[in-house]
């Protein structure tokens, strides 16, 4: 299963290496939910450190709202589900707020607009990754990965770049030398 949805503006060997770094991470954390993020623009490994409300969402409308970018960076979010056949299974955004919403949620009302917000409250296992677009333009893409099963908190950053052949040129809480056996296996 592909979880990166293309760009004729990425790279497909970055693609594919950021594909490998996904697998290798839900085949370890084993997340009952997960969500990839697409971001227009390189992002810097200051974000990965970044985790206030990190897990909790909210959504305005139709629209899923995660913490940490401003929401005009975003570009697509995908959503995906643990399957009890083993695989994960893609759900729309609609259905997820739908599902939140049957839960712990607080309603706000938003006074410059007829739609209602909706807090929810924090994923307990589960896996946030972001991405940047635009590898063919930018020469590098960047991969930053939240995880959390409830207890514990992990995060790491890294940056592929074009002209290591897409391979790790720099890392944060996760060495190189991890990365680049993920790559080539």
């Amino acid at each position: 299963m592909e979880f990166i949805i293309k760009d004729k503006n990425d790279d497909p060997l970055f693609i594919a290496n950021c594909e490998k770094i996904i697998r290798n991470c839900i085949k370890r954390w084993k997340p009952r939910e997960l969500f990839v993020i697409s971001i227009d623009a390189i992002f810097q490994s200051e974000w990965a450190e970044a985790r206030e409300k990190t897990f909790s969402f909210w959504s305005l409308g139709d629209e899923l709202r995660i913490p940490l970018f401003h929401p005009g960076f975003d570009s697509s979010i995908s959503i995906y589900h643990d399957s009890y056949k083993g695989y994960y299974v893609l759900s729309t955004i609609s259905d997820y707020i739908r599902k939140r919403k049957e839960g712990e949620y607080r309603l706000f009302e938003v006074p410059y607009s007829h739609l209602k917000q909706y807090n929810f409250s924090a994923i307990n296992n589960g896996l946030l990754i972001w991405y940047s677009k635009k590898s063919l333009i930018e020469n590098e893409g960047v991969l930053m990965f939240h995880y959390t099963n409830g207890l514990e908190f992990k995060y790491f950053h890294v940056t592929l770049t074009k002209s290591e052949n897409w391979n790790a040129s720099e890392s944060l809480n996760i060495l190189k030398s991890e990365i680049q056996e993920i790559i080539d296996n």
